[in-house]
């Protein structure tokens, strides 16, 4: 009778151990498509950072050389455009 329930116990311990493998292994091949994903998202998005990082640069030397123009003052003869001419 021992031997009975050693043998019950023993099957039991191996059959949830492989049932507890075979759940892990799954979880762990859904975060690796999930990581691949989350990854790809990411490059994606440090890509997007880069462009607008250098889109802000551009507006920022834009801004700068439009605030040099407007502290030298105004300036000292106007050019008219040719249609100008005309209006007056």
């Amino acid at each position: 009778m021992g031997g009975i329930v050693v043998w019950a116990l023993a099957t039991g311990a191996i059959t949830g151990g492989i049932w507890v493998g075979t759940v892990l292994v799954s979880h762990l091949r859904r975060l690796a498509k999930e990581q691949r994903f989350l990854s790809a998202q990411l490059e994606d998005r440090l890509d997007q950072l880069d462009r607008m990082e250098k889109q802000l640069a551009d507006v920022e030397t834009r801004l700068e050389f439009t605030e040099r123009l407007l502290s030298a003052g105004p300036p000292t003869e106007r050019r008219a455009l040719p249609g100008d001419m005309e209006q007056h």
